[in-house]
């Protein structure tokens, strides 16, 4: 008796569990996620890769705990890369948006309609979220149905945009190994299992093993991000200096963010602490100190990342806009946290 009762208690709580999944906000989950990446677009690399190149470059002086983060920085990587490129190929439109039909289990509840219609997130926000990424073949089962064509021959043909000659009918193909390189991919996959997940204290990480996995995942990632940028942009300019245009209309854009909100936040300051006028005082050496901080950090990434070579001044902009939109956050924590005093005192 005490068995059927414990089997039926564990029954019911199992259901309870998977109302709880099916019930998850998923809008408040895909805002989070898009407030911490910094509006990420898949054009680029992830801003963690260079950081995992510099922790990459010194692994041989580092102690083997620190060796299994790279396997699981990789997987984080690839994945973001992942759903940004789908999320940004389903809002591009047809046909990516039309494919959306081919995935199984995607369904639209009441709040996601509306969400969409208050256009708070998109149709690629969604899917993309609720899409599992956590194998090398759910990677390429869920592009091959968003792209209508088998995606890993596609990715074979994805050419290197930094040096191509427009004169040259074969250009150098980013994936030279296809074979080594998505066996490379699959095996990251299953050390970030097991450094992730499991102990692993039997299980010392190999060197040659971990720069392999670095070596092809980040290949990976750069033949993807080409492949979508080239997916969305197909007449875009290879041009080194258009590229750097288009950063730094980027960074203008996400600037102008930054000054509205800050704008916004003086003058609240103004009108909620009129009589303590240290509040707005205060703020504005923050915000100097930070403008001071921002810049230098940008020229010391720019110079570690790219010293010398025709990539730096992109990659400064890349620093300044990731800085940029990081205290662009902040800002906007600031004004929520002001105006929640306002209403506070104003109802008291």
């Amino acid at each position: 008796m005490t068995l059927v009762w414990h089997t039926c208690n564990i029954k019911a709580s199992l259901k309870t569990l998977v109302f709880m999944k099916s019930r998850r906000d998923y809008i408040f989950n895909i805002l989070s996620v898009k407030r911490r990446s910094a509006n990420y677009i898949s054009a680029y690399p992830p801003s963690r890769m260079y950081a995992l190149e510099e922790v990459f470059r010194i692994r041989s002086n580092l102690h083997p705990e620190l060796l299994r983060y790279i396997p699981i920085g990789l997987i984080a990587c690839l994945e973001g890369v992942c759903r940004a490129g789908i999320r940004e190929l389903i809002d591009f439109g047809s046909p990516y948006f039309d494919n959306v039909a081919s995935f199984k289990d995607i369904t639209f509840d009441f709040k996601v309609i509306h969400a969409l219609q208050q256009k708070t997130i998109t149709v690629g926000d969604f899917v993309a979220h609720l899409l599992p990424i956590s194998s090398f073949e759910q990677i390429n089962n869920h592009m091959t149905h968003l792209l209508g064509e088998d995606f890993l021959s596609k990715l074979k043909t994805v050419q290197e945009k930094w040096n191509i000659d427009p004169e040259c009918e074969s250009n150098q193909l980013i994936i030279q190994e296809p074979n080594k390189v998505f066996e490379g991919v699959k095996k990251t996959f299953e050390l970030r299992h097991i450094y992730a997940h499991e102990l692993a204290t039997d299980n010392e990480p190999e060197p040659d093993l971990i720069a392999d996995c670095f070596t092809t995942t980040k290949t990976f990632i750069d033949a993807l991000t080409a492949l979508i940028a080239d997916l969305i942009y197909p007449y875009a300019s290879l041009s080194n200096y258009e590229m750097k245009l288009k950063a730094s209309e980027e960074l203008e854009a996400a600037s102008n963010e930054m000054k509205e909100i800050y704008e916004q936040i003086v003058s609240k300051l103004k009108s909620v602490f009129d009589t303590d006028p240290a509040y707005l005082e205060f703020f504005e050496l923050a915000q100097t100190a930070w403008e001071d901080f921002a810049d230098k950090q940008t020229w010391f990434l720019a110079d570690l990342r790219g010293k010398g070579g025709t990539g730096q001044p992109l990659f400064g902009m890349q620093a300044a806009l990731d800085l940029t939109c990081s205290r662009t956050k902040e800002l906007l924590s600031f004004l929520a946290e002001i105006e929640r005093y306002y209403a506070e005192e104003e109802s008291s």
